[in-house]
Parts: structure tokens; sequence; C-alpha cells
């Protein structure tokens, strides 16, 4: 019982499950799918295509990021889903360093707004996903909570994470002590952050539980035709 989210920065990625569920998600769009008690799904990334008249533009660049969330062992047989999060319904703050963020999941504060939050509330592990981009002079403060991991990913330029620097391709994984982080440079990097299940893991293929037993279990199923046990259910956002 996992989680994927997409996050598309360009293109699109055409998708569909064994329960009847499809769609396309488009540059910026995230897809929050909990794959929980189980669904076969396939994703097809191919480049995006505008229509201008009779004729259509393709752009050949195709990028995005899809991280796992694990699912606790109480959520592990949740029922599947898909989140659709169009971009015009993601939220982009303006923090008062000067950062320019999308949030995906979490809270942040904007100046004359107030607190933001992530337009899906309802996850099933709360976590915070933002992509900042950091011009030159601008910063983002961000204050980590006590024991959760909070992980950066550059991904252009360069940025510093408490005078640190890395570099696009590179990471920073920072302790559970938490307390303040400060972002500067200039560049676009991904931040996330959460608290760890402290559960076992086991691990094969796409199939995420806790001991091995339950592993072998799904995979039976699997053989035996019963692996899937309910329809994916699907809400837009935006």
């Amino acid at each position: 019982g996992i989680e994927t989210v997409t996050y598309l920065l360009k293109g699109e990625v055409k998708h569909a499950d064994s329960t009847g569920v499809e769609g396309v998600i488009r540059s910026g769009d995230v897809q929050w799918m909990t794959a929980g008690s189980g669904i076969f799904h396939e994703e097809m990334p191919r480049p995006e295509r505008t229509q201008r008249g009779d004729v259509v533009e393709e752009d050949p660049e195709v990028s995005g990021f899809q991280l796992w969330v694990n699912l606790p062992r109480a959520k592990k047989m949740a029922d599947p889903s898909y989140k659709n999060v169009k971009r015009e319904a993601l939220p982009s703050v303006k923090t008062d360093g000067g950062a320019e963020v999308v949030l995906i999941a979490g809270r942040l504060y904007e100046p004359g707004t107030g607190v933001v939050a992530g337009p899906v509330s309802d996850l099933h592990v709360p976590v915070v996903y933002m992509d900042v981009r950091l011009a030159s002079g601008a910063f983002l403060e961000f204050e980590a909570k006590e024991g959760h991991t909070v992980l950066a990913y550059a991904y252009r330029g360069r940025v510093a994470l408490n005078g640190r620097w890395i570099g696009a391709g590179e990471f920073a994984v920072f302790d559970r002590e938490g307390g303040p982080i400060r972002a500067e440079g200039e560049g676009r990097f991904l931040l996330l952050s959460g608290r760890p299940l402290e559960e076992p893991i086991a691990w094969r293929g796409p199939i995420v539980m806790n001991t091995w037993e339950e592993i072998l279990q799904a995979f039976r199923e699997l053989q035996e035709g019963t692996f899937i046990k309910k329809k994916a259910s699907v809400v837009d956002y935006g």
C-alpha cells in the first residue's frame, strides 16, 4: 500500500488502470494516487501537443517527478483513489523573502494573504511538498518540525541551504532535530518533509507492505485473480 505523487513540469502523461479509470496529466498538473489495496496502473509519458488552427505543434521536452509515499500499516489496504490537481488549483505563493513557491502539499505564510494551504488536505500521510524558485537575492525560510525528515532536491541552478550549496541533480538531507532552514541562491528545488513511519518495510516490485508474508499473500492474489478489490475513486481539483 503506497501513494504515488506525479508532478509534471512539462509534457503529458496518459494513464489508465484496470478498474476503468483513465485520463491525461498535463504540464503543471499533479496526480496524487493512492494504490492502497491495489490496482493495475499504467502511465505513458509523451510530448505535449497544442492545436493551432490546422497545425498540431509538439514540444519534445517531457520532464517531471514521481515520488512514492509509503502508507502506515493501518492504511495499507485503503481504498484506491486519484486526486487530480490542475495547475490552476495549485497555489503560487510569494514569500516575504521573494521566493516563489508552487505549494503542492503543506502550509506556507504569504504576506498580505496569510497562511496558504495546499489544495489536497485529506492526505493519508501529511507531508510537505513545495517547488521553490529562487531568483538572485531571494530567500526562503522554512521551519522544520522536530522528528521530521526534510529533503531538498535541486534541479536547476544552485541553492544554499543553511550555507551549504547543492547544484542541479543533488540532494540535501537534514537531521531530525528541527529548526529553521534558510534557502538562498539562484535556482529551483523541491522541498519535502514528513514524519518517518518507523515501521518495517517489505518491498518487491510495485508492492510495498510491512512483512514478507504480506508480500507473498499479494503475489498469491495476483496469481488467483483476487488482487483487485475495489474500483478507484476520482476527485478533480480545478
